[in-house]
């Protein structure tokens, strides 16, 4: 008996449920794989060319890809760039850093690695390790949500911009593209997208609120916002997060930015193998990109002394010899900083992580506090204190009342001499865009306003007493590390 075209779908699709089905089933139950090692090879690949085993969570189509800067100009000012996408010099045409191809049920895709947030582009160098300050995570996901929901994006229209790039879709493809849209718009019809806002600014983001969420714990009012970190010099951290808040299994902590991608949390552990050979490159291989200006040694090596005794006692120390890093945490009134973050991290986020397995991995202690992070390749890692709100580390070593009140941030011009991003007062502590700012449509780069709750650039003293001299000296030394 010959089935009918609909008979035929609703067959497929039935053992494609199925067989997902069962794939989760059993994902949810069997016993979790023991940690390993890791390998070096494996985890550079996984860093920057794979898609971390989470591409049924969180990829798009290629073809969608190429087209949402050609159909909505609006909400991809300057295409993906704009959202601080980074091409690749090897494939300039082809997906950006921290996005690789993949295969979705057949359909050319691209999905995210670590390398998206964690590599970034500082004094024209791509620096693999350090935070990609030019990425805006919520715009992303503004325009791509906005995108989605409009009706101007339609098979139709992404076959034309795949024509007008030489890459014409077949009939497979563009059913698997008018599926893949009508799966998305009845996604986002189901989820609260109101917490995306243009508060942001490129280079930050809000991982804490987005976990709650993806694991149903209420939002307590806090914002969580905080300055993408660097991924260096991990092997000595007990305590991971802004707050020191996770100790454990470190493959575990750091595969936990999973949940950012709305991928299941159990998926993590099975798959953890991954996460061991990232980690193992993290702390074998990975290693800063040396200050790519002149440094007067013998300046640096007074900042050197200066450093061990005024910011040692939290950072740690550098060598000659071994580094040392005390994972110490200080709390947010003890150090005076913006105090949102440390208190968006909740008691109730325990019980939540504790039933997907977790509870032999890692621990939760949520206090109203932040760790000093270790200081490797901290040149190119401005803005700074935990919510990027200080331009450079010369004006962290600042009195507070001289600290810029409003900047600019997104596709900043690197200053050598301050050691950060360039800040060219128009008023009295308040920066104009940039020469580099200003090269681009003025709605990518992002008023930053200290005075938003979230925002402050208050605290943190250390160092910012010292006579002029002193801090000339450690700036230089600061330029090492």
């Amino acid at each position: 008996m010959k089935l009918s075209k609909k008979s035929r779908f609703a067959i497929g699709a039935a053992l494609v449920v199925g067989f997902f089905g069962s794939r989760a089933l059993w994902n949810r139950y069997r016993p979790l794989p023991e940690p390993t090692a890791g390998n070096v090879d494996r985890g550079e690949v996984a860093f920057s060319d794979s898609d971390l085993g989470s591409k049924e969570f969180f990829s798009i189509p290629r073809a969608i890809f190429d087209a949402l800067p050609e159909i909505y100009p609006d909400l991809f000012v300057e295409g993906w760039q704009g959202i601080g996408f980074i091409p690749r010099e090897s494939d300039p045409l082809g997906p950006p850093i921290g996005l690789v191809r993949v295969s979705v049920y057949g359909l050319e895709s691209y999905a995210a690695n670590c390398a998206i947030c964690h590599t970034g582009r500082v004094a024209g160098k791509t620096i693999i390790g350090a935070p990609n300050a030019n990425l805006n995570l919520h715009q992303f996901g503004i325009s791509m949500f906005t995108s989605i929901k409009r009706p101007e994006l339609t098979v139709e229209a992404v076959a034309a911009v795949a024509e007008q790039k030489g890459k014409p879709l077949g009939f497979v493809e563009r059913q698997s593209i008018r599926a893949w849209i009508a799966i998305a718009r009845n996604k986002i019809a189901k989820k609260d997208t109101k917490w995306f806002t243009t508060e942001l600014g490129p280079g930050r983001s809000d991982a804490i609120n987005i976990w709650k969420r993806v694991l149903h714990v209420p939002e307590n009012g806090h914002l969580a916002w905080a300055d993408i970190p660097t991924v260096y010099n991990q092997k000595l951290k007990t305590k991971t997060l802004l707050d020191g808040s996770l100790t454990g299994d470190s493959s575990v902590r750091a595969a936990l930015t999973e949940l950012e991608k709305g991928r299941p949390a159990r998926d993590i552990l099975v798959h953890r193998e991954t996460f061991d050979d990232i980690m193992a490159y993290i702390n074998g291989r990975l290693a800063p990109t040396p200050f790519p200006f002149p440094i007067d040694k013998a300046k640096a090596d007074r900042g050197q002394g200066i450093f061990n005794d005024s910011c040692s006692s939290c950072h740690g120390t550098y060598g000659p010899g071994a580094h040392t890093y005390p994972n110490r945490r200080v709390t947010s009134e003890q150090m005076g900083v913006d105090p949102e973050r440390a208190l968006a991290m909740i008691p109730e986020m325990v019980d939540p992580v504790r039933q997907y397995g977790y509870a032999e991995l890692i621990k939760i202690d949520a206090q109203p506090a932040y760790i000093a992070p270790p200081l490797d390749g901290i040149w190119a890692t401005a803005p700074y204190l935990h919510n990027g709100s200080i331009p450079s580390l010369w004006h962290l070593l600042q009195e507070e009342s001289n600290r810029p009140t409003v900047f600019y941030r997104g596709f900043s011009e690197f200053d050598p001499k301050h050691v950060g991003n360039a800040c060219e007062e128009t008023a009295p502590h308040e920066c104009g865009m940039d020469a580099a700012q200003k090269k681009h449509d003025p709605r990518l780069i992002f008023r930053f306003d200290t005075s938003k709750s979230g925002n402050w650039n208050r605290g943190h003293r250390a160092g910012t007493t010292l006579p002029a001299e002193e801090k000339d000296a450690l700036l230089e030394y600061l330029k090492t590390l």
